[in-house]
């Protein structure tokens, strides 16, 4: 400080001269305090206006995530798969298909048969043979009915016997060298592997084949044979038809022979009444030209026995169980 001015520049060395000194008081440091608060307050505090101003309100980061989620969502939207309904199956009831009668016997008890008459047949003839000898019965007061054993328990035959005044007829072809037909190949087994007890049975039996072959009528001969071993009794003798011979002829003859002795079997008359008979003719007539070498007239005729036909080819044609008989040619 400079002598003589009354003030000193510098406090510290006012202080040691002993001159004046200037002080700074309470109020001007409280009003400088406020002016440097004022000026951080409006450095640190900013408008929002000047905030939004100055950033943007999505950055590109922002705007590329919303494409990408939106992306996303329509293509989920359009392309998406329908989800697929699994089909409600309802279980369907369960229709029992009627049972078939396996029982030869019950069945001859609920219609009121006595006899029955088994086929084994390959080409038809043998259940020609049972259906016709099923209607003869009657013509005695019976009933029969005609049966393929394939389709019956055949175990059954013991049970015949509770059916009154019954008769088990077979009318068995053989097949092939001396085989069963087909549908009595199991009756054939069963014969073979059981040994039942069939005493009070009542059989007969009538067996088709053809002398030609080795083992002629091996099937009837081995039913009639087997069926006596477990004990049935027979009531007529085996007949055997000759297919190379007229198995017709040998049928109608057996069978004229065997309803009487049914009859006394069982102690029944026949009420007289033959028509119920169904014999019948099967014709196959042919005139034809020597010279030609050609057909000129062909017929097939099925009559009955009995009767008496007027015809272009001849007066009369009559035909009885044993022959058929054409009179005189009418040209």
């Amino acid at each position: 400080a400079d002598e003589g001015s009354g003030s000193c520049r510098s406090v510290s060395r006012c202080a040691r001269t002993g001159g004046p000194v200037n002080r700074i008081g309470p109020a001007e440091l409280r009003y400088l305090a406020l002016l440097i608060a004022m000026a951080d307050s409006d450095t640190e505090r900013q408008p929002p206006e000047a905030v939004a101003a100055d950033e943007p309100f999505l950055t590109s980061l922002d705007l590329f995530l919303f494409s990408l989620i939106a992306g996303l969502l329509i293509y989920w939207f359009i392309f998406r798969k329908k989800k697929e309904e699994i089909p409600e199956f309802k279980p369907l009831p369960i229709q029992t298909a009627a049972a078939r009668e396996t029982s030869f016997i019950e069945k001859m008890k609920k219609t009121g048969k006595n006899i029955v008459v088994f086929y084994g047949s390959q080409t038809g003839t043998a259940e020609e043979f049972s259906n016709r000898l099923s209607k003869d019965a009657h013509r005695y007061g019976m009933r029969g009915m005609a049966a393929d054993p394939e389709e019956y328990d055949m175990s059954e035959l013991s049970r015949l016997t509770e059916i009154e005044n019954s008769i088990c007829v077979f009318c068995m072809a053989t097949y092939g060298e001396g085989d069963p037909t087909d549908n009595a190949q199991d009756f054939y087994d069963w014969l073979q592997e059981v040994d039942v007890d069939l005493s009070g049975v009542n059989f007969t039996v009538f067996g088709l084949g053809n002398k030609t072959y080795e083992h002629y009528n091996a099937m009837g001969k081995y039913v009639d044979k087997r069926l006596e071993e477990l004990g049935a009794q027979r009531i007529f003798d085996l007949g055997m038809g000759d297919d190379d011979a007229n198995l017709e002829e040998d049928f109608v003859s057996w069978r004229e022979q065997f309803w009487p002795a049914v009859c006394e079997h069982f102690g029944v008359e026949a009420t007289g009444d033959e028509s119920r008979f169904d014999y019948s003719w099967q014709l196959s007539l042919e005139l034809r030209d020597g010279r030609a070498g050609v057909s000129l007239r062909h017929c097939s005729l099925s009559l009955p026995v009995s009767v008496s036909v007027s015809t272009s080819w001849w007066s009369t044609l009559t035909c009885t169980r044993a022959r058929c008989t054409a009179g005189s040619w009418a040209g």
